[in-house]
């Protein structure tokens, strides 16, 4: 279950979901802010992203590999944080077994961080219709 970084964007854009507290925005908006910086993502991505539409770009997928870090969905091993993910997915969801159903479905490996943040965002979306972005 390594490099399932993508649920770190997924926890990050679930933030924008109900439940947030002005603590967590603020933590959500620096992150978005130190990956931005980090990858020189253009604002439109990110927002088309927000919206469902995940661009098949290096860029946007490097940026959710940031934001899946800093958020804590993944170790410094790139080890996927299983109960901070299911933690964080059950707000947007408002369902702990909806985000587990969901983590099951999505939660699947790529060949590295940034492909596997990029496939679970996506999947997420896919199923859900909400935006971890």
């Amino acid at each position: 279950m390594k490099f399932l970084v993508a649920f770190i964007l997924t926890v990050a854009v679930c933030f924008v979901q109900a439940g947030v507290t002005e603590e967590q925005k603020k933590k959500i908006e620096s992150y978005h802010k130190e990956c931005s910086k980090q990858t020189g993502i253009d604002e439109d991505l990110v927002n088309k992203a927000r919206n469902g539409q995940y661009t098949d770009t290096q860029i946007l997928k490097d940026y959710l590999f940031c934001t899946s870090k800093l958020a804590g969905f993944i170790n410094d091993n790139n080890e996927l944080q299983k109960d901070v993910i299911l933690q964080k997915t059950s707000v947007s969801t408002k369902d702990s077994a909806a985000a587990q159903k969901m983590f099951e479905a999505c939660a699947v490996p790529q060949k590295n961080g940034p492909e596997t943040s990029y496939h679970v965002l996506k999947c997420y979306y896919e199923k859900s219709g909400l935006s971890l972005v």
